[in-house]
């Protein structure tokens, strides 16, 4: 089990440091077929210009701006769709038969098997704009050895469900935890924003990056 460094603002930062992302979409009915490839190329492009004015409005850099398109296809009749990764490049007939081919594998992994012969529309036409954002570079740090007793603040009577009975534990300051520190439960490791229970049968150490690793102990 891993207990990062700050586990309470874990999502905080995932939300800070995830790409930024935004989703554009049109509906287009249409048969999988080369005579649909000039309506599939239309709303491609305006789909695309609705996702640089995002890139513009956002002020995303040329360079950190990505786009994925996508057509939500099924066989025709059908009430649901799949959603079929589209090939770079301008759309032609010869995307049409890509798109077909791919979603025939996509139908055959997902349902086991392909209806062919049946004709295969297009529904809903998508892409998917991802703006880069700078991520962040944790540190390691040196080991300080194994000793961890200088985080010790107290122990306290705690009742654990692996000795039905209360049990004398030590008290651990996170912070004070150094990398390399290692220690065996039952203990508390006591932080601003979280309380980690180390249980009977378990340890803990401190790796280089300051996340605290329990393992359960073999037999």
């Amino acid at each position: 089990m891993l207990v990062p460094a700050n586990p309470g603002i874990l999502c905080a930062m995932g939300l800070l440091l995830t790409d930024l992302r935004a989703d554009f979409s049109l509906t287009r009915i249409v048969p999988a077929t080369d005579a649909s490839a000039g309506d599939v190329a239309e709303a491609f492009a305006a789909l695309t210009e609705r996702a640089e004015r995002w890139f513009a409005h956002e002020g995303i850099a040329a360079a950190d701006r990505g786009i994925a398109r996508t057509a939500d296809m099924r066989y025709l009749g059908q009430n649901y769709e799949l959603g079929v990764a589209l090939p770079d490049g301008p759309v032609t007939a010869g995307t049409m038969q890509t798109l077909v081919d791919r979603f025939s594998d996509a139908h055959r992994q997902r349902y086991g098997f392909v209806a062919e012969g049946e004709p295969v529309q297009v529904v809903t036409l998508r892409v998917e704009a991802t703006g880069q954002v700078r991520k962040a570079q944790l540190p390691a740090h040196p080991e300080r050895g194994p000793d961890a007793s200088r985080a010790i603040t107290g122990t306290r009577k705690v009742w654990l469900a692996e000795t039905r009975d209360l049990a004398a534990t030590p008290v651990y300051d996170r912070p004070a935890l150094a990398p390399g520190n290692h220690f065996a439960g039952p203990a508390i490791v006591e932080q601003m924003d979280a309380t980690t229970l180390v249980p009977p049968g378990w340890t803990a150490r401190v790796d280089r990056w300051l996340n605290l690793i329990l393992e359960a102990n073999t037999p």
